[in-house]
C-alpha cells in the first residue's frame, strides 16, 4: 500500500497533477501533495474550504469559473476548465481542472473529486508557437516547409504570391512543382541519390 501511494505520489510530480475531494456536506476538502505544490500552499495548513479555494483563482476568470461550477452542480454533471490561479507565492499559473458530482442513493450531491493539473508551461509554448505561426504567415517571404521526401505540407501568404500557387493547390504537392522545367532531370537526379 505505501509502496503503491508512494508511486502515485511521483506519477502526479511527473505530470504535475493533483487531485482532490470535496465533501459537500461537512465542507471538508482533501487535496493531495502535489496540489499544494500547484497552488504554492502550505502543506501543512488544511485543505482550503471552497470560498477559500475561490479565492485561489485569478479576479479575471473568477466570475466565469465559479458560474461554470455552480451550473455543473445544478446539473449534477462533470466540469471541465482551465482557468488562472494566483498561487500563495503570487505566481500566475494556468490550470486545467476535471472534476466529477458522487451522488448518493437520492440522487444528491454528495461529493466531488477531481483532478486539476498545472499546464502553465504548455500554455506559454502552445502562446510562443501561435506567435510565430502569425509571423510566418504574415511574412512577405514566402515559407513553407516540407516532409522529408519533398511533400509540401505548409505554405504562407508570402509563397502563394511568389509562386502563385494557394494553399490548397499546393499542399500535399511534391516541392519539384516548384522547380523551371529545365532544372527537372537535376532534381530527378537529386531524388535518386
Amino acid at each position: 500500500m505505501k509502496e503503491s501511494e508512494k508511486g502515485l505520489a511521483e506519477a502526479q510530480r511527473m505530470a504535475h497533477i493533483g487531485n482532490w475531494v470535496w465533501d459537500i456536506a461537512t465542507d471538508k476538502t482533501y487535496w493531495s501533495n502535489e496540489l499544494y505544490r500547484i497552488f504554492g500552499r502550505d502543506p501543512q495548513k488544511l485543505a482550503p474550504t471552497i470560498d477559500e479555494f475561490h479565492s485561489y483563482i485569478h479576479p479575471d476568470d473568477r466570475h466565469d469559473y465559479v458560474n461554470l461550477a455552480n451550473k455543473a452542480l445544478n446539473e449534477k454533471s462533470s466540469l471541465c476548465v482551465d482557468f488562472r490561479i494566483i498561487s500563495d507565492d503570487g505566481e500566475e499559473r494556468r490550470v486545467y481542472m476535471q472534476s466529477k458530482i458522487i451522488l448518493n442513493e437520492t440522487n444528491d450531491p454528495v461529493q466531488i473529486k477531481g483532478v486539476v493539473q498545472d499546464i502553465t508551461e504548455r500554455k506559454k509554448t502552445e502562446e510562443k508557437i501561435h506567435h510565430l505561426a502569425n509571423i510566418v504567415e504574415s511574412s512577405e517571404d514566402a515559407i513553407g516547409t516540407l516532409t522529408l521526401d519533398g511533400t509540401i505540407i505548409s505554405w504562407n501568404k508570402g509563397a502563394e504570391k511568389v509562386y502563385g500557387y494557394s494553399v490548397e493547390e499546393i499542399l500535399g504537392k511534391c516541392v519539384s512543382i516548384l522547380a523551371p522545367p529545365h532544372l527537372e532531370r537535376v532534381l530527378k537526379l537529386y531524388n535518386a541519390w
